[in-house]
C-alpha cells in the first residue's frame, strides 16, 4: 500500500505532515480511522 511512499519518501513526509494537520483541526474522537493511517506508531 505504502510501496510508492517508500519509493519517494518526500511523498510520505508530505501526507505525514497533511495528516498531522488534519488531527490538528479535527479531534481524532471524531476520526476512529486516523489512529489506522498512522499505524502502529
Amino acid at each position: 500500500m505504502w510501496e510508492c511512499a517508500r519509493q519517494q519518501p518526500e511523498l510520505e513526509d508530505m501526507a505525514r505532515q497533511e495528516l498531522e494537520r488534519c488531527l490538528r483541526w479535527r479531534p481524532s474522537s471524531s476520526h476512529p480511522r486516523t489512529h489506522l493511517l498512522r499505524g502502529p506508531s
